[in-house]
């Protein structure tokens, strides 16, 4: 018996069941595609009102802690609700794309975006250049510009 009064073999049991649904699962949705029936660049549900009043991010200032809350420069308290923005896509969107994106990120009620794996040597490209990286003491000026219209692009919709 373990800790919770629950047998090894039923554990045992009970985790081959799982396995066993997830296999047949997976055989079932790769012998029929997924078709994507939504379109994205439509949001049946448009939570940009949350961001409405935040626009351009950081007009109210820093953010930093006050007891066990964050709070802005203006002393409003700070909520967050956020996503990963990671490697290639950060290079390879172009600028219709990537303003297009920043809309729809806040149309789903996102205020924070981390921006993930930009200077990794297993992403390419990346803030270093299009190439292997052999110099990682200078950056590309072409990856810093098309992180800047991120940056510009987000801050424009209040993330």
């Amino acid at each position: 018996m373990t800790a919770f009064g629950i047998s090894p073999r039923r554990i045992a049991r009970t985790f081959t069941s799982i396995l066993l649904g997830w296999n047949v699962a997976g055989a079932a949705l790769a012998a029929a595609p997924v078709i994507d029936a939504i379109d994205w660049n439509r949001a049946d549900v448009d939570l940009s009102f949350l961001n409405r009043g935040e626009r351009p991010a950081v007009k109210r200032g820093f953010v930093h802690s006050r007891g066990d809350m964050l709070v802005f420069g203006d002393a409003t308290q700070a909520r967050f609700w956020g996503i990963n923005i990671a490697a290639a896509t950060l290079f390879a969107t172009d600028h219709a794309a990537v303003k297009a994106h920043s809309h729809r990120l806040s149309q789903l009620g996102f205020n924070l975006v981390r921006l993930h794996h930009h200077d990794s040597h297993w992403v390419q490209p990346n803030v270093f250049g299009a190439g292997p990286v052999h110099d990682t003491h200078s950056l590309d000026p072409a990856m810093l510009e098309k992180i800047d219209w991120w940056i510009k692009c987000l801050k424009d919709e209040g993330i």
